[in-house]
């Protein structure tokens, strides 16, 4: 039988109400500083810490009892600690994530090691997003705290889903300490390509030398490079530098490259002569860091802007512009129509903030009277504890309150991604031909294709929120795909897919209803551009246009993706010459300069919405099958033909 409920009901009495304390402890700092009364055998027997610290050698006397101070610990963080010490009871439910954080450093400092346990799991679990606004914080407090690297992988996990926030905030990323930077340039998913780590990189470490550093690096002297070289001697190891193509090191790297030792500098050099080579490079070979996705086109920096695309969000801006052009407009004739009005109106605005400004004085004032944290002893102390223990509970939610408002403005961490890009084919890979699309793609739910134009480089793609199809039968409400003889699930005929009819399994991708011919209806299907591919700011999008919507996306057995009634087809081969074309007619704007064109490499990728029911993923991905095709339909128009309604 074990009676633990009552031996901690009794050592908390003894904390609040016992006279024969023989230790005095003043926590915080002025002007919140609270004595604390305790017993020095409970204190060593419950903690590491105070076992020393109340050592003979180090124990201050002062009237009979022994005083301690602790300024580094709050007055709220320590009163947590101490019922802790004497119950083995603690609630933090009620807390905000400020003060559980501090309760984290600090019992890390007094070595209570059930404490740390559990206020990095409730912080986990409970307060992730309070978590997500004040990362940086965070992890700046508890970097170099053995006990605490569950909250540490926590956090760093949460920046490597999306770093550029970070990594592009100057002022934040130019303030981390270097015990951030190097674990977290250690891990393998941290998604980022490996120059514009090198990148960022560098211009942390110029950061911290600022005054010396800030100049054009044509002038930079040998002892400069040095300083460079120093600054990040912990983190030069880290980087990828064999993930790194011979373009970037030699327009990014090549300008730094005093500050790599020699023999890294020449198996890098090896590498790039060698075409890849690794066999005589005695140097440390990192493993590539997981991007995210398997692609030979695209990056991860391309995905997130795909997937907001895929959702919409490139339109907020321009509706939030448009809104405000139209306030502003009516705001503008009122002005001129209601004068006098609005002279009233100020003036009663002017009242109205002046009685809200007494009142918050009166307020102030009133809390000013009754905050009294002078305790002449304990008696009063536990007087005054009783009388404030409601008001601080208040605090606690207030504060959480507050500090979400001011975190309203700050960088926030981007949510999960909301999508999985699987593979499903790949041109280098599983050839260029529509026969091997089709038999790879049909069926697939929503895809992206993306490829690079042989002629330019350029990277351009589509998306098709429908499915990928090559045959068809009348079949009630459905077509049949002669690539696996399985349902090829659409949208409705006649009516666009928006946002909210799409599947939740499949964006813009029903079951029910049934197309018109090989064309496929759709408001959710767009053409994109990203140039190059190196830089997003010549990133372009081109959606479907609305009254031409019924030509979203076409689907033939002799032809690869085709977008429009011409606005991206692939007809074969792609890898052919003119075998691909790009001419502007469902779409809004052009992707491709090229009318025709060939492709270097295509890839197509399955779309996921993640958030998904289970039950609607299974029904989406595993389509019930129909009877053979009958002989006597197999063929039938496509490309520019008219499509002709079979009766089964």
């Amino acid at each position: 039988m074990e009676f633990f409920q009552n031996l901690s009901n009794d050592f908390d009495q003894l904390l609040d109400e016992s006279d024969d304390y023989d230790v005095i402890i003043y926590a915080g700092k002025e002007p919140k500083i609270k004595k604390f009364y305790a017993h020095t055998v409970i204190l060593r027997a419950r903690s590491p810490y105070f076992r020393r610290a109340l050592s003979r050698e180090w124990a201050k006397k002062e009237n009979g009892s022994i005083v301690f101070q602790k300024p580094n610990i709050t007055k709220e963080v320590f009163s947590i600690i101490l019922k802790y010490i004497y119950t083995g009871t603690t609630d933090l439910h009620s807390l905000n994530g400020e003060i559980i954080l501090n309760l984290l450093t600090a019992s890390d400092e007094l070595n209570l090691q059930e404490l740390i346990a559990y206020a990095q799991e409730h912080l986990i679990q409970k307060k992730s997003d309070w978590l997500q606004e004040n990362l940086i914080q965070v992890l700046q407090m508890v970097a170099n705290l053995e006990a605490c690297k569950e909250l540490q992988d926590f956090c760093l996990g949460m920046i490597c889903q999306d770093p550029y926030w970070l990594f592009d905030s100057e002022e934040v990323y130019y303030s981390l300490e270097e015990s951030i930077l190097v674990p977290l340039l250690k891990r393998d998913h941290l998604i980022m390509e490996e120059i514009e780590i090198w990148d960022r990189m560098i211009k942390w470490g110029i950061a911290q030398n600022s005054q010396q550093l800030e100049k054009d690096i044509n002038e930079w002297s040998d002892t400069d490079f040095e300083i460079l070289k120093c600054t990040l001697e912990s983190l030069i190891p880290l980087i990828r530098y064999f993930n790194i193509d011979s373009i970037d090191y030699y327009d990014k790297m090549r300008p730094y490259e005093k500050i790599l030792p020699p023999e890294l500098r020449e198996d890098i050099l090896q590498y790039y002569l060698k075409k890849g080579n690794i066999g005589q490079i005695n140097s440390i070979i990192l493993p590539p860091r997981m991007m995210g996705i398997e692609s030979n086109i695209l990056k991860y920096r391309h995905i997130v802007m795909i997937s907001k695309w895929i959702d919409r969000k490139e339109l907020n801006n321009n509706i939030n512009n448009i809104i405000n052009n139209i306030n502003n407009n009516i705001n503008n004739i009122n002005n001129i129509n209601n004068n006098n009005i609005n002279n009233i109106n100020i003036n009663n605005n002017i009242n109205n903030n002046n009685n809200i400004n007494n009142n918050i004085n009166n307020n102030i004032n009133i809390n000013n009277n009754n905050d009294n944290d002078n305790d002449n002893d304990k008696n009063n102390d536990n007087q005054n504890d009783k009388n404030n223990e409601n008001h601080n509970d208040n605090n606690n939610n207030h504060n959480d309150n507050n500090n979400n408002n001011d975190n309203h403005n700050r960088p926030r961490i981007m949510e999960r991604s909301k999508y999985d890009f699987t593979l499903l084919l790949r041109g280098s890979r599983d050839g260029f031909t529509s026969q091997e699309f089709h038999r790879l793609c049909d069926n697939q739910g929503p895809t992206i294709v993306v490829m690079k134009v042989k002629e330019t480089g350029e990277i351009i793609g589509g998306y098709n929120p429908t499915s990928w199809r090559s045959r068809f039968i009348s079949h009630p409400g459905r077509w049949m795909s002669a690539a696996s003889q399985q349902i090829a699930t659409v949208s409705n005929i006649g009516v666009g897919s928006t946002n909210q009819s799409r599947s939740s399994a499949f964006g813009g991708f029903s079951r029910l209803g049934m197309e018109s011919g090989p064309y496929q209806n759709s408001l959710d299907s767009f053409l994109f551009s990203f140039g190059e591919g190196r830089n997003l700011g010549s990133a372009k999008i081109s959606r479907i246009c609305q009254e031409k919507s019924s030509f979203a996306v076409f689907s033939s057995p002799q032809h690869g993706p085709c977008f429009g009634q011409t606005d991206l087809r692939m007809n074969d081969n792609f890898n052919v010459s003119a075998k691909c074309t790009c001419q502007c007619f469902s779409y809004e704007t052009e992707i491709c300069e090229l009318p025709s064109f060939s492709v270097e490499e295509y890839e197509v990728f399955q779309v996921i919405n993640k958030d998904a029911p289970l039950a609607t993923l299974q029904s989406n991905s595993n389509p019930e099958f129909f009877p053979p095709l009958r002989p006597e339909i197999t063929n039938y128009p496509t490309a520019w033909g008219e499509f002709i309604h079979f009766n089964v």
